[in-house]
């Protein structure tokens, strides 16, 4: 592939497995992972400026760059591990308003065309599912901060330890934590800011990256995996398995290839309505199974779960906003089964962002 190079040494690679010989145990995260915050270990650099550093050295180059194609694989695995979807993405660049992206899975396909006249879609017409767009932003916008993005958000320094491998690390945090608040660490190698590990909050959360290789003047794992593990639990699962199939330049700018087929399409418009007005168009919304173990604690409640009605009328991009939390992945998985009747303005139909409450109840 033109232009690649190791950006690192092989034994710095973070393995799975070479953390598991470490730690004594699967993942890892208790016994492999401690941290010391700036002022109790040695001096770091400020905070925003090595975020900074690290959002300009990884991922996608830069408007400036030569023409380039990348080809992603992946895996998403479902609640218990196992796999769920599998895709390949590719992207060609030759400016910023000359791009192609290609999404191929089992249940979306997708050719989206950026040209000076605006976006243009063929197949699906509705927006990327989310779980799609995270692990392709593993390699391409890996630290999506810039100087004004970064005032925002509450930077602390800190080193961890990933075995005998000491990371430098920045924990960013969104001072007002809503349904769209960043809670992430960014571990970069001491002697650059070539991205390896990024820590999650809450549940315990790792995405490793490994075999980095640098590709105009630019950073890029040629392997990703996230890990999570429940608390209290020392083995996890793997959420989502990637791998960067190609990075290359591009021999020259083929305009062709660059223009939408005549039946593609402008994205649809994206409403937000409220769960009163939503609610008479549901058609499908089947009540979910209330979790045994829960009615046995005698755990009650509303679970509040934000969501997106496709143009097609299903339901996408959920998330669990409040809840009792023995309660949300029975939530969760009784509303991905709901549909709607499709949404319309203006003569079109559109996308609806929406909440919706799912009610548990106890009887006496």
């Amino acid at each position: 592939m033109p232009g690649l190079s190791f950006g690192m040494p092989k034994s710095l690679s973070i393995r799975p497995a070479f953390c598991a010989a470490l730690c004594g145990f699967t993942l890892c995260f208790a016994a492999c992972l401690t941290a010391q915050s700036a002022s109790n270990a040695s001096p770091i650099a400020d905070p925003k400026s090595l975020l900074l550093a690290a959002a300009a050295a990884n991922g996608a180059p830069g408007a400036d760059a030569k023409p380039w194609h990348a080809k992603i694989s992946f895996t998403l695995n479902d609640w218990n591990g196992k796999p769920e979807s599998q895709g390949t993405f590719e992207e060609f660049w030759a400016a910023p308003d000359k791009v192609k992206l290609v999404y191929a899975t089992s249940s979306f396909n997708q050719v989206e065309y950026t040209t000076p006249s605006g976006i243009r879609r063929s197949g699906t017409r509705d927006g990327v599912p989310p779980e799609f767009t995270r692990i392709i932003n593993q390699f391409l916008h890996p630290v999506p901060f810039d100087s004004a993005s970064a005032n925002t958000l509450k930077l602390e320094a800190r080193e961890v330890s990933l075995g005998t491998t000491k990371l430098t690390c920045v924990a960013a945090a969104s001072e007002k934590q809503d349904e769209s608040a960043i809670n992430e660490t960014y571990c970069m190698n001491n002697s650059a800011p070539i991205l390896r590990l990024i820590l999650g909050p809450g549940r315990s959360q790792r995405t490793l990256r490994n075999s980095i290789l640098k590709f105009q003047d630019r950073y890029f794992p040629q392997d990703v995996e996230r890990d999570l593990v429940d608390p209290g639990e020392k083995n996890g699962r793997t959420q989502f398995t990637a791998k960067l199939e190609k990075m290359e330049l591009m021999a020259a700018s083929d305009d062709a290839q660059f223009t939408p087929p005549a039946d593609a399409t402008a994205p649809p418009q994206v409403i937000t309505l409220d769960e009163k007005t939503t609610r008479p168009q549901l058609v499908q919304h089947a009540p979910p199974v209330y979790p045994p173990i829960a009615k046995a604690a005698r755990v009650f409640g509303d679970v509040v779960i934000s969501l997106q009605v496709q143009t097609d009328g299903r339901v996408a991009r959920l998330r669990v906003l409040s809840g009792p939390a023995m309660l949300q992945w029975a939530a969760l998985e009784g509303v991905k089964k709901w549909s709607y009747k499709p949404f319309a303005q203006n003569g079109e139909t559109v996308e609806v962002n929406t909440i919706v409450t799912v009610p548990f109840r106890l009887i006496p």
